[in-house]
């Protein structure tokens, strides 16, 4: 007897849950559009538990109540406010018992859902939600109506009495609804006709025409006095010309419509309609402001709103997990949709909840860290790499505020996520946030420059490169001879203005690699620092055996910011350079002697000053020239041009 017990009692809290989702989703079905993926995630969820509840405790019999549900002579729900009032849904449409059958499949409830979203946005008093039902052929969902018990007691009767009337009667009284005497047919809509007046007119075989434009066409009919009454007197005539040419009176004597009696005038409906209808101007100032409202309605951010709302009403365990999953299914559909912003401040919210109940619920909690640390795995990051190549123009401050809400776990799955993304502005958004937030996880994004794949060998360099501390400088120097030339070129542009000065180091192996555009790009890196330590790489790169093999720009740049960069310092190597002898005419050493003369035009000391005015009296005429332009060049730049001859 106690197991018997203990099962009616499981069964009845299990049909209590379903009917609070019953609601609940009858609120999200009707107030959100079919496109929006709440409602969608939570029919979905409502009616395969309905339907594994129905199967294992079917029929499920309800008797409604005014503001309570009983199953079993059990409450099962009771209506707590007007807008929590699924009791009162029913009872107020007429409906006093509805049962789910055992039977009864997903598909006819979602019917019901729809039927019941019709019901609640149609205006109020246009339809009845027990005939709606009935016309959608839900037949695993029974219910029945107070018509129903009202004329339970009634069958056979009518059908009876009826049969009974017309045997009482005569075969000649053919009387309506069962009168002693005939009626005639206006009298069943004019009762004020007086039943002798209208058998005496009878008698004469005719009646006078209550015609009030006066215009009855030969024949006195009264039919046509009803035709001709909302006419003009122009249109009459026309009319009746037309009916004398086709023998209309005569035609309508034969048919019996000559003695009709007179219609009563009936008002013109549309005006009076149109006047019940005119807002006046405080409706018309209401009606414009609720469509004000309806033009800011965000269906996202409504979204986001209400399933915060339904994690805090969540009173049990099984039905918080369920709205948990229903979070992260919306927020897997808001990231495809690109509505990152929303899907963040979901997220964010889920991390906050689980830090406001971990200590009084720690089991909630912890479902909310799971829901958080999912958000970060490789399945959710790959939804989101194909929510960025398909929308090019989505803004990376919104992609920033998304992977701001993962937690740490996610960095390593962040940062392959780089070789996923086509646009490079997106690129660039994750970069730039896992180059924040690694600032302490170096060691974890540095797994990524062992991976055999060199485009997350590619990014995670980058990342390093900015991060650029010492740490991840020593993991920068395991990749620059990386065998892939594009990860060799990702470590010195990224390299450029890095603030820790020990990258001059990695951009001074760079600047010997032997591609050119690799070599190029770390020269340029290099000069983008000041002070002596960039002076000093700069010179043991310029003084090196490989420096003839460079190409003249980058001689030309190099040698440049030697000159600004070492003052004093750099002229007795600029000024042997220029008199070194070409003997053979060599095009690169012509190159770098003109490189070299122009790199003295931009030293400042007085050093470079004498060296150049000692160049410009060389009996050689070619440095002569060269150096007497440059002498021109530098006092310039140094006096004005206005000056230059004057100094």
């Amino acid at each position: 007897m106690g197991k018997i017990q203990e099962n009616q009692r499981k069964e009845l809290e299990e049909i209590r849950l379903i009917l609070k989702d019953f609601l609940k989703v009858i609120k999200v079905v009707s107030m959100y559009p079919e496109n929006n993926p709440l409602p969608q995630s939570l029919r979905q969820s409502f009616a395969e538990k309905l339907e594994s509840v129905a199967q294992d405790y079917g029929p499920i019999d309800i008797i409604v109540d005014k503001e309570e549900l009983i199953c079993k002579d059990e409450p099962v729900y009771h209506d707590r406010s007007k807008e929590e009032s699924l009791a009162g849904l029913f009872f107020n449409t007429g409906i006093t018992r509805f049962t789910f059958k055992e039977t009864l499949s997903v598909e006819e409830i979602y019917k019901l859902l729809d039927v019941i979203k019709t019901f609640l946005n149609a205006p109020k008093n246009s339809c009845d939600l027990a005939g709606l039902i009935w016309e959608a052929g839900i037949s695993d969902f029974r219910f029945s109506t107070v018509e129903d018990i009202a004329l339970s007691g009634y069958d056979g009767k009518v059908e009876s009495d009826m049969r009974g009337g017309f045997l009482s009667r005569g075969e000649g009284d053919h009387s309506l609804f069962g009168t002693d005497e005939s009626v005639g047919y206006n009298a069943l809509f004019e009762p004020g006709l007086n039943t002798a007046s209208t058998e005496a007119n009878e008698a004469k075989g005719s009646r006078s025409p209550d015609n009030d434009s006066g215009k009855v066409p030969e024949g006195g009919s009264v039919f046509f006095a009803h035709v001709y009454r909302n006419l003009d007197e122009g249109a009459t005539e026309d009319a009746l010309e037309a009916e004398d040419s086709l023998n209309t009176v005569a035609a309508s004597r034969a048919m019996g419509f000559a003695d009709i009696a007179p219609a009563k005038t009936v008002p013109n409906t549309t005006l009076i309609l149109n006047d019940e209808f005119k807002l006046s101007e405080e409706e018309e100032k209401e009606f414009k402001r609720m469509l004000d409202e309806d033009s800011l309605f965000d269906s996202f951010e409504s979204t986001v709103e209400i399933l915060k709302e339904i994690l805090h009403q969540e009173t049990d365990f099984t039905g918080f997990t369920e709205s948990v999953t229903i979070c992260e299914k919306v927020q897997s559909d808001l990231i495809k949709a690109g509505a990152l912003e929303y899907a963040a401040d979901l997220l964010g919210f889920i991390r906050e909840l689980e830090d406001r109940i971990r200590s009084s619920m720690p089991q909630w909690a912890d479902r909310l860290k799971e829901a958080s640390v999912t958000a970060g795995s490789r399945d959710r990051l790959q939804i989101l790499a194909d929510a960025l190549n398909d929308q090019p123009d989505l803004d990376q401050k919104k992609i920033t505020v998304f992977l701001r809400n993962l937690g740490w776990e996610s960095l390593a799955g962040v940062t392959d996520l780089l070789g996923e993304v086509q646009h490079r502005p997106h690129r660039d958004a994750i970069c730039n946030y896992l180059s924040e937030e690694g600032k302490n996880k170096v060691d974890l994004i540095s797994r990524g420059i062992f991976d055999k794949r060199w485009f997350v060998v590619r990014n995670s360099a980058a990342i390093l490169a900015r991060i650029g501390d010492d740490k991840a400088l020593g993991y920068l120097m395991k990749v620059v001879n990386h065998e892939e030339k594009r990860v060799r070129l990702s470590v010195v542009e990224n390299l450029k203005g890095c603030a820790n000065l020990k990258a001059l180091d990695i951009l001074a192996k760079a600047a010997m690699d032997p591609d050119a555009e690799v070599r190029e790009k770390s020269v340029r890196s290099i000069i983008s620092y000041k002070g002596p330590e960039a002076f000093e790489v700069i010179e043991g790169i310029i003084q090196s055996e490989k420096f003839i093999t460079f190409e003249p720009d980058d001689k030309k740049v190099l040698l440049e910011a030697y000159s600004v960069l070492g003052g004093d310092k750099a002229v007795s190597f600029l000024t042997n350079l220029v008199l070194r002898f070409n003997v053979f005419r060599n095009s690169a050493e012509e190159a770098q002697r003109r490189a070299a003369i122009e790199a003295l035009a931009h030293n400042q000391s007085e050093k470079a000053e004498k060296s150049l005015l000692a160049l410009a009296s060389s009996w050689r005429l070619n440095i002569r020239s060269l150096a007497t332009d440059a002498l021109h060049k530098r006092r310039a730049v140094m006096y004005g041009a206005d000056n230059a001859d004057d100094n």
